[in-house]
Formats: structure tokens, C-alpha cells, sequence
């Protein structure tokens, strides 16, 4: 089993923020209006989900990303934010966003898609960073009881 650190859970964060942000910059500059629609569908969702299961929230939360990265055009962007992702949706599928959490992220979700709907390459871009970023720190937070709790039960070595 994968043993993660608060140190962990950060670094493959700013990988995402770092990738992700050039996928939406880059789908600024490519959107289609079915794309656009589709963002914003997904965003109208996220807020019937503020208290659903964390699966359910992941779901909606993991179609936004993956939406922006597809449509950035280059499927080996899309290929490292899927890959980049595969950890934190791993936790995520068991911690559920709080109510405010869901509604703050659904807010930086609308912005981003806005950002690109209006191809605004370096607002999208930077939008985009400081989502992730703010994910990356919500879930060290959230996270950390049950770091430390692994790395205290890590049983000793055998000599």
C-alpha cells in the first residue's frame, strides 16, 4: 500500500497545479461552445453536491479537470494530469468536500471556465494555479490526522 507524507500529498499537488494550469491556458485557446457548455454544466452539478458522497463530489470534481485537460489538445498533457491525478482522487474518493468546501470550489471552477470561455490564456492559466493550490492545501489539512497516523504505526524494523 502507498504510504503517503503531508510533504507527499504537497508535491503531487503542485505537479497538478503546475500541469493543469498550462491545460487550461492551453484549452483557452482552443474552446469549443460544447466544451463551454459542458464546463458549465459540470459547475451546475457541483452545486447540487455539496452534501453528497465523496464519490459523487469526486466524480463531478475529476469531469471538470479532465475536461479542461482534453480540450487542451495535447493527449500527453492529459495523459500527466490523469496520471498526476490518480493520487488525489484516490483520497478523495473517501473524504468528502464539506458543504463550503464544495461551494468554494465550485466558485474557482466557474471562474476557470469562464476564463477560457473568454480564451483568456493567462487568466485561465493563473485561475487554474490557485485552485489547485488551494485543493493541495485543503487536503494536507484534511488529511493530516491520517498521515500522522500512519507514519506513528509504521510497525519497527526487523533486525
Amino acid at each position: 500500500m502507498l504510504q503517503l507524507t503531508a510533504a507527499d500529498v504537497s508535491e503531487v499537488y503542485h505537479l497538478r497545479a503546475v500541469l493543469e494550469s498550462e491545460s487550461a491556458a492551453m484549452a483557452a485557446g482552443r474552446i469549443t461552445p460544447e466544451v463551454t457548455v459542458l464546463l458549465f454544466k459540470i459547475c451546475d452539478r457541483m452545486s447540487e453536491l455539496r452534501e453528497a458522497p465523496a464519490s459523487e463530489q469526486l466524480a463531478a470534481d475529476t469531469e471538470f479537470h479532465y475536461t479542461i485537460a482534453e480540450a487542451s489538445g495535447s493527449s500527453r498533457l492529459h495523459a500527466l494530469v490523469r496520471q498526476v491525478s490518480a493520487i488525489p482522487v484516490a483520497y478523495r474518493s473517501a473524504i468528502a468536500y464539506t458543504g463550503a468546501d464544495m461551494g468554494e470550489a465550485e466558485r474557482q471552477h466557474r471562474g476557470i471556465a469562464g476564463a477560457i470561455r473568454r480564451q483568456d490564456h493567462g487568466e485561465a492559466r493563473r485561475l487554474m494555479r490557485s485552485h489547485v493550490e488551494w485543493a493541495g492545501r485543503l487536503a494536507v489539512d484534511r488529511l493530516q490526522p491520517t498521515l500522522a497516523a500512519r507514519q506513528g504505526s509504521d510497525p519497527a524494523p526487523s533486525p
